[in-house]
């Protein structure tokens, strides 16, 4: 029995020497001291990765933060600008409309004005024409047709001024 007895005491001493890194569950023969000091350097080790990518996290938002700012601004000053741009674009259009109501109203004178330079050289043709019964109304005929195209010249002067600016 005492044999037994000394067999028990050596196996629970071995089983009580396993070597273990946590000082808590090593008991008085478990606990190895050098596995100990390796548990503290992997969870030192850890802990300044965690440190470190913490900071490089915060590092990483600082800069989140100064590209937002930035590009907020930016933002701001393409909005400003699309604003001026609408607002050109709207006094564009009512110069056009503007140029547009000009020009028709240019090419319906213009077209008054042909009008009355065909109506001013049929009158010519009806004078040239027309018998003379007297010398005074001959005299008087050439007269009206000299200031008929008198006033076709300056009305063909006129068209042609409305043609360089149409």
């Amino acid at each position: 029995m005492f044999r037994l007895l000394i067999l028990v005491v050596i196996v629970l001493i071995g089983a009580g020497c396993t070597c273990v890194d946590d000082p808590r569950q090593g008991g008085l023969f478990g606990y190895c001291p050098d596995a100990y000091k390796q548990r503290i350097a992997q969870r030192e080790g850890k802990a300044q990765l965690t440190e470190t990518e913490g900071n490089r996290l915060k590092t990483e938002g600082a800069q989140l933060g100064t590209t937002k700012a930035e590009r907020q601004k930016e933002l701001l000053a393409q909005k400003r600008n699309i604003t001026k741009l609408d607002q050109e674009l709207a006094a564009a259009r009512a110069r056009l409309v503007s140029a547009r109501a000009s020009t028709a109203s240019q090419a319906k004178e213009k077209k008054q004005l042909q009008n009355q330079l065909v109506e001013l050289r049929k009158g010519i043709t009806a004078l040239q024409k027309s018998p003379a019964e007297s010398n005074v109304e001959l005299a008087k005929r050439q007269k009206r047709i000299e200031q008929l195209r008198t006033e076709i010249e300056q009305l063909t002067e006129i068209i042609v001024n409305f043609a360089g600016t149409s």
